[in-house]
Formats: C-alpha cells, structure tokens, sequence
C-alpha cells in the first residue's frame, strides 16, 4: 500500500473508501508493530482525524482474544484522531458470526472493525493502476505471488 500512496495518495485514498465502504481524506503516516498498552498491532497507518490500524494473519483465522486485545488498546490510545478503524486482514473471509461479535465489540469502543481478504486489497489495488503505470503492476504481481 504505501507504494501506491507514494505514486499517488489519491490512489490510496480511493482503495481505502472502497475497502470500508466510505469516504476517506488521505495524507498518511506508516508504522509497523505499534505498542499499546495490552497489544501490538501488526500496523498502523495514520492521519488525523483517522487511524487505520491492521491485524493480519496469513491463514483464515483471526485470534479473537487478539482482535478484542487490540480494541481495548486502541479504544485508550491517546491520540487527537476521532475515527479508529481496524482491519482484520486473512486470506480467506472470517466467520460471519464472529467478525458480527467483533464489530460489536469494537463498535461498542467507537472503533470500526472490518474483516477483509488479501484478494480484497488486490482486487482494489488493481483497480487504480492504470494500464501505463508498469512499476506498480510489478509491486502488485510481486505481491499477489507472495501472496
């Protein structure tokens, strides 16, 4: 993501509207493994009034106990950002029953979960590279078959 928001951050900006199906003003920070107060999430990226934070496991299995550790972590981080998002990232969807509990759970901190699919982010990547922009449909490429 972050080379697609060094190309462009209206690229990133249209990829995270489409992921959380909503709007999204974009000028973004990156950091990796932030330590809260109960957890360390895998990533945050940030701008005010938002933080996007992410929790990714390769499998299609989210941890819970993990998910629900982090929204307490993230619900008293001290930040001037009014909106928390996180993202449950897995290669395949979450159980419907549990990503309902966990929004819940996070909705009930004024944080908005959402469970999405790496095939999600590709999908959505690949909808803001246009047919000349060669370097980020390697990164992509390269991502998908790490993938």
């Amino acid at each position: 993501m972050r080379h697609f928001y060094q190309a462009s951050p209206q690229k990133i900006e249209a990829v995270l509207s489409d992921l959380a199906d909503d709007d999204f003003s974009v000028g973004l920070v990156f950091e990796q493994q932030i330590k809260l107060s109960n957890s360390v999430p895998d990533a945050l990226i940030s701008q005010p009034p938002m933080d996007i934070f992410f929790e990714t496991k390769r499998g299609g299995d989210l941890d819970q106990n993990q998910i629900e550790q982090h929204i307490l972590s993230i619900s008293q981080s001290v930040t001037h950002n009014s909106r928390k998002i996180l993202f449950g990232l897995t290669k395949t969807p979450i159980d419907r029953g549990i990503q309902e509990q966990l929004e819940s759970k996070a909705k009930s901190h004024k944080i908005i979960f959402i469970a999405i699919t790496f095939a999600d982010i590709v999908r959505s990547l690949r909808s803001v590279c246009e047919p000349h922009e060669i370097a980020l449909r390697d990164i992509l490429a390269d991502y998908e078959e790490y993938l």
